[in-house]
């Protein structure tokens, strides 16, 4: 699988930041809010709202959301906080890529159906899945 960024060309032709569903950043959020952080001076560092962060409902700049995830995971003294944040949410939340994979007859169809849909939850990053040849074994 490749991953490419991409951007998007918005109704007059201009290039507009790509946005996600900003599921990682409410994660952060609220492990901030925990952690008595000064949440707000860091939302404001990375050109983020309150309301951005949680409303689940609103889109949030990529860029944006790598930084304040970035911010707290310093604040904080972990170097691996999106990883730790991921481990512990329920994959339902995550919306209709759950249920893309979750309906996939095998990982060869959950990687083609989460290269198809992946942009919906993030427009920074584009997945690529190509199917190895039928006569190719792979060994792991």
């Amino acid at each position: 699988m490749t991953v490419r960024k991409t951007l998007r060309r918005g109704r007059e032709g201009t290039v507009t930041p790509p946005t996600a569903t900003g599921g990682i950043a409410r994660l952060a959020y609220e492990q901030a809010k925990q952690a008595r952080l000064n949440f707000g001076a860091l939302l404001k560092d990375a050109k983020l709202t309150v309301q951005q962060v949680s409303d689940d409902s609103v889109r949030v700049p990529v860029r944006s959301q790598i930084q304040f995830l970035n911010l707290v995971g310093a604040a904080l003294q972990r170097d691996f906080l999106g990883i730790q944040l991921a481990q512990t949410v329920d994959l339902r939340e995550v919306g209709l890529l759950y249920y893309v994979l979750a309906s996939s007859q095998n990982l060869g169809d959950a990687l083609h159906r989460v290269a198809r849909y992946s942009a919906l939850n993030n427009e920074g990053v584009r997945l690529i899945y190509r199917q190895p040849p039928k006569d190719c074994f792979c060994y792991v």
